[in-house]
């Protein structure tokens, strides 16, 4: 029996901010990006918090790097979500795509939220179900 995947085949690389907004004081504390990724039935990989040591840093990119790399060859449509006022897009983005880069993987489609963008409902919600 083929497998199936209540997700449709996508699914979305995000910053922690998107799950755990409350941990960031300077950004609007909204879980509409969350929301919105739910209601568009894709599924969420949730990179950990930006300030994390360096050594920790190039363990979470190997491991992520390693799922991008899964998900394209099972032929999943995949994002990387970026939030535009956390460090590096909030995941560490230069340093992912040249990971990805250096595996010779497509780098997936990049999804930029402003800040300004974080707390209108139904924009966010446009957005993100037009992403893939």
């Amino acid at each position: 029996m083929p497998l199936r995947d209540s997700r449709s085949y996508k699914v979305v690389f995000t910053p922690d901010y998107v799950i755990n907004p409350e941990n960031y004081p300077n950004v609007p504390k909204s879980l509409k990006i969350y929301e919105g990724i739910k209601r568009a039935g894709y599924g969420i990989v949730k990179l950990p918090v930006i300030d994390i040591s360096e050594d920790q840093i190039s363990d979470w990119i190997e491991i992520a790097a390693d799922m991008i790399e899964e998900y394209q060859k099972r032929g999943y449509a995949i994002a990387l979500m970026i939030i535009n006022c956390l460090e590096d897009g909030g995941i560490w983005l230069s340093k992912l795509r040249a990971e990805l880069e250096s595996r010779k993987l497509t780098i997936p489609k990049i999804v930029e939220f402003l800040e300004s963008e974080l707390e209108e409902d139904e924009e966010i919600f446009s957005r993100i179900e037009s992403i893939f």
